[in-house]
């Protein structure tokens, strides 16, 4: 690890940065905040292109543009209060219907998708014994 000054400065500033933005979470409403993690794709491709020197296309660009509109939007429209639950409400939002249809295609879709990953990786490397 030495080696790489680097990599650790990265990896520094990643767990600052993560225990920044949880404690962020006392000062403004988690509505908006967890809307604004998305500008860290607008640092991303920043650092890939200065410090990587990677080429950024246009359509990157244009994300960068598409997030910054976005994340403007939601901080001039957003909801800016926070409403602090108690377990009775909280339990009574989880029985709600949509709730526990939201519940019911996410679990569906997170096994479906296993399954699909795993009958995939079964068939490339099939795919890769066969053709040694």
């Amino acid at each position: 690890l030495t080696r790489m000054p680097m990599w650790l400065l990265g990896f520094a500033l990643l767990v600052i940065g993560t225990l920044l933005n949880f404690a962020s979470f006392k000062f403004a409403a988690q509505s908006l905040l967890s809307g604004l993690s998305s500008v860290q794709f607008v640092s991303q491709m920043v650092f890939s292109k200065l410090i990587l020197r990677e080429r950024v296309d246009r359509l990157a660009y244009f994300g960068v543009v598409a997030i910054l509109l976005g994340s403007t939007l939601m901080v001039v429209f957003g909801e800016h209060q926070t409403k602090n639950f108690g377990p009775e409400e909280l339990a009574a939002l989880y029985a709600r219907p949509a709730f526990l249809c939201y519940l019911i295609v996410t679990s569906f879709v997170s096994c479906f998708s296993w399954i699909w990953y795993e009958h995939l990786k079964r068939a490339i490397a099939t795919s890769l014994a066969v053709e040694d």
